[in-house]
């Protein structure tokens, strides 16, 4: 006989195996430096190649995130070790949780293909913005004073 744990409702065990079924515990994020030049970015690409491996830009900041299960979550998305879990888990709260809400990203990519499409739009749009400020300097240059 499979016995089920009692979860009250109103409480985080409730909302993290009910309500969003542990999502938290299912991957990890780090924080990554800006990229700024072609070898950082190529670095992001080599990230993405990687089967459920998102990068991120939130906030101006940008984050790895890999889809993976704790090795401690429980098949009813609770935790085996809740008594001895780490403090990162600790610290955590379902009042705070970032699937409980939406979040605003500024760049998503799921896979290579997609920071490279990005990366295309990207240098269209500065190459236009950069040939707009040159017109306008040839014509300001143009303008008797």
């Amino acid at each position: 006989m499979l016995e089920l744990p009692i979860i009250t409702p109103g409480t985080q065990a409730h909302t993290c195996a009910v309500r969003c079924g542990g999502a938290c515990c299912k991957y990890y994020a780090t924080a990554l430096d800006t990229p700024r030049s072609r070898e950082q970015f190529d670095e992001l690409r080599w990230y993405l190649m990687r089967p459920d491996t998102h990068v991120y830009k939130v906030d101006g900041d940008w984050f790895l995130l890999v889809n993976q299960d704790c090795r401690h979550l429980g098949p009813n998305n609770l935790c085996t070790i809740y008594e001895t879990r780490p403090q990162i888990c600790k610290d955590h709260s379902a009042d705070d949780c970032e699937f409980t809400g939406e979040i605003e990203y500024q760049a998503y990519f799921r896979d290579d293909a997609e920071l490279d499409r990005w990366l295309a739009e990207r240098k269209a749009k500065r190459s236009a913005a950069a040939k707009k400020a040159a017109s306008k300097r040839k014509k300001a240059k143009r303008k008797p004073n």
